[in-house]
């Protein structure tokens, strides 16, 4: 079963090869790595999609990238709700009778076609791994010369606990600064 992380980590060289060499220590595979600036300045955040983690050892995994310098802080949210989206670039170089079955395939995908040449053609798609992959195998049949995907990159849903955790007075001053905003703005 594959396990989704999430780990903070302070923008400093280094950090992401210990974060990749604990996994290699176990003989772990990384099915897919995405890694950038998060809402913190000065702050990576890290998406790791691994697959074989034993059962019993996913919470001491997540501990043990816990411990590694630089690490804020690691959470495991496979068994959370969040949300999961990749991008898929692909270059295709396909009949000129099939460029309108191509277009009929990017909508039914949702996804867009960003060159149109003489020589080939180039189609954007986003969403999750699996759309993705029904993507990609939807266009094999289109010459495909070039794919490209990117790592999987996720983040948690708000939980309804949290949301209404927040109390009236939290609410109310909240609802005080919006209001003060858009009046600074209107005046």
């Amino acid at each position: 079963m594959k396990q989704t992380y999430f780990v903070l980590v302070q923008d400093t060289p280094g950090s992401l090869n210990r974060i990749v060499n604990q996994f290699r220590k176990r003989n772990i595979n990384i099915e897919s790595l995405a890694v950038g600036p998060c809402e913190k300045q000065g702050i990576s955040r890290v998406t790791i999609v691994a697959k074989d983690i034993k059962p019993d050892r996913r919470d001491f995994f997540a501990q043990s990238l816990n411990n590694l310098v630089d690490v804020i802080e690691v959470e495991n949210v496979s068994d959370k709700s969040h949300i999961v989206r990749e991008n898929v670039l692909v270059k295709m170089d396909p009949p000129p009778q099939k460029s309108k079955d191509i277009g009929q395939l990017a909508h039914r995908h949702h996804a867009r076609i960003l060159q149109n040449g003489c020589s080939s053609l180039v189609v954007e798609a986003i969403g999750s791994p699996k759309e993705m992959d029904q993507l990609v195998e939807d266009l094999k049949p289109f010459n495909v010369l070039e794919l490209v995907r990117s790592g999987s990159v996720a983040i948690s849903r708000q939980e309804e606990k949290e949301a209404s955790s927040q109390t009236i007075s939290e609410r109310s001053q909240d609802l005080t600064w919006v209001t003060q905003q858009l009046n600074d703005y209107l005046s």
